[in-house]
């Protein structure tokens, strides 16, 4: 593994001078930080080097173009599907006046006088944008000196597509001709389907290796979930609740003591590893894990248990593995 990086949601949306200062410290001279921006279910709404864009560019005709699409309950996996357009919109309206992108190149000049260097992965907004916006990001950037090691070509696009690559290829195609008339040096990554035996991913990721197409890397995601390791998740409290640390809790000890025997277990373990071995060995390139992290991140994610299974996961972790992006940064999201 070469890289270890965030992925960026929230991330300039919370980066405080405190924030800013604890990550500098943290970060060692000599070193890189990757960081996946615009993120992930954000970049279905973003056209960010619009001028005259605040944030990310979301607009209110982009949150309604989506779901007018998709449809209402298009994002199960957000916290109320039923109002996602809803909170979508109001992010728009809660976006500041200035520009992330200008945020991200001071970033990176605070970064550079601490000698530390600032990779990007940009995920383009490929399912509800056109050609000549995303390509005008990308040229922003590389124009204004952002290191761009990869672009990744949507979040978790498998399922807008009807789990058929034709329409995504044609329209991957379509923006990598644009970008290399400019900039010949390639770095584009295919977002892969998960190799857990979903037969919808498995049709996706054969159709996606059979399509001919060239490209650098493969994205894929993994998390520990309530589905795959169902016990620690089932102990843990419900609610808010006090823990006198003094006596303790026997209900969180219960959780904790379960994630330790059933996440930090070598069977896990292996199944993480074998998962990224085998996207590796299907697709024979270099691995984006792009999101990473136990999910959502308001059971286990504050844990110094969590903390020990990533630290694993990051020493363990395959060669194939170009770039690991912990989820979700400094932000508060909990399914992103």
């Amino acid at each position: 593994m070469k890289n270890i990086g965030l992925n960026g949601a929230g991330f300039f949306e919370n980066l405080t001078d405190d924030a800013l200062n604890a990550f500098t410290e943290l970060v060692p001279a000599g070193t890189n930080i990757t960081l996946r921006l615009p993120g992930g279910s954000i970049t279905r709404f973003t056209d960010p080097a619009n001028v005259t864009a605040k944030g990310w560019g979301m607009t209110v005709e982009s949150v309604n173009a989506y779901y007018d699409k998709f449809g209402d309950n298009a994002n199960p996996d957000e916290d109320h599907p039923d109002e996602s357009r809803q909170s979508w919109l109001y992010k728009v309206v809660a976006q500041p006046t200035h520009r992330y992108i200008d945020i991200l190149l001071e970033f990176i000049d605070v970064m550079r006088n601490i000698q530390v260097s600032v990779n990007v992965i940009w995920v383009s907004n490929i399912i509800n944008s056109n050609i000549d916006s995303q390509f005008n990001v990308i040229a922003w950037l590389l124009d204004n000196g952002v290191n761009i090691t990869a672009i990744e070509m949507g979040n978790e696009v498998y399922g807008k597509y009807d789990f058929d690559v034709t329409q995504y290829i044609a329209d991957y195609t379509a923006l990598r001709n644009k970008v290399l008339m400019y900039y010949p040096e390639p770095c584009f990554s295919l977002v892969s389907g998960n190799f857990g035996g979903r037969k919808d991913h498995d049709k996706w990721n054969a159709a996606l290796k059979a399509s001919g197409v060239s490209y650098e890397f493969v994205t894929i995601h993994y998390y520990i979930t309530e589905d795959k390791c169902p016990e620690p998740f089932a102990l843990l409290p419900t609610g808010k609740i006090t823990v006198d640390y003094a006596t303790g809790n026997a209900q969180l000890q219960a959780a904790t003591d379960s994630f330790v025997t059933k996440v930090l277990a070598d069977d896990a373990e292996k199944f993480f590893i074998a998962e990224i071995n085998k996207a590796a060995a299907f697709y024979d390139k270099p691995i984006l894990i792009t999101e990473f992290n136990t999910k959502p991140s308001d059971a286990f994610g504050n844990m110094l248990v969590n903390g020990m299974w990533i630290m694993k996961q990051l020493i363990n972790c395959p060669e194939s593995v170009h770039t690991i992006c912990l989820h979700n940064g400094i932000a508060p999201d909990l399914h992103g």
